[in-house]
């Protein structure tokens, strides 16, 4: 099956494909982080001040591995374990980060060896910010589902030189930083706030802290609800 990808960026990435200038402390590690979406590349591409480039491309999936962590068989907490084994997690003023990140990669790493495409959501400023407010005991298991599913777009990353052997170039464009900045806090806010308002301050479910202390099963059905 062939899909087309979208990759936000500062500059036009074509060509020669690998993951060596990739940042190794993105979501999931080394890799080329696009989206099936056009819009959401968009603003990914720019910063205030600064125009980006939307680079789009053709792949085909046959045959790859893809590790899909929305499948059945994965839930939040694998996600949650991959992203805080790779990015640069900070204190600040949340609870045990660095005991949260040690019990997830202990109950809910995943081996992303031999795969070749990972799909997930995005760790980006929203959904970074949903994450640290979960592994620093301020938001439930549930409350992190919900606030996935408030914006719900998910990123495809390459991961592997056969799957980057297969990546095409279909061309870019320059993305002014005067529309899609603006375009990109404006979704973030309408994000934040439904947040704030809907999901943040529920109480009555599971937190890390419960898992972490045996007060809740790591068996139970509810850490698989997405």
């Amino acid at each position: 099956m062939e899909i087309t990808l979208y990759h936000g960026s500062d500059c036009r990435v074509e060509g020669h494909f690998d993951s060596d200038f990739t940042n190794r402390h993105n979501d999931f590690g080394n890799g080329l982080y696009c989206t099936e979406s056009e819009e959401l590349a968009k603003e990914w591409a720019v910063d205030d001040g600064r125009d980006g480039y939307l680079n789009r491309y053709t792949l085909d999936t046959e045959g790859l591995r893809v590790l899909d962590l929305g499948a059945k068989e994965y839930s939040l907490l694998h996600w949650a374990a991959l992203v805080s084994a790779n990015r640069q997690l900070y204190e600040g003023d949340y609870c045990d980060v660095e005991g949260a990140r040690q019990f997830l990669a202990e109950h809910f790493s995943v081996d992303t060896e031999g795969y070749d495409i990972i799909k997930g959501y995005p760790g980006d400023d929203c959904m970074f910010c949903f994450f640290m407010d979960f592994i620093g005991n301020c938001l439930s298991v549930c409350g992190l589902a919900k606030a996935a599913r408030i914006d719900g777009r998910m990123q495809t990353v390459i991961k592997s030189p056969e799957a980057f052997s297969r990546l095409r170039s279909e061309g870019s464009e320059r993305v002014p930083a005067e529309r899609y900045y603006r375009n990109r806090k404006m979704r973030c806010g309408v994000i934040l706030r439904r947040y704030y308002n809907d999901v943040r301050y529920e109480k009555n479910d599971i937190t890390i802290a419960d898992l972490m202390t045996g007060k809740k099963s790591l068996e139970d059905p509810a850490l698989w609800e997405k």
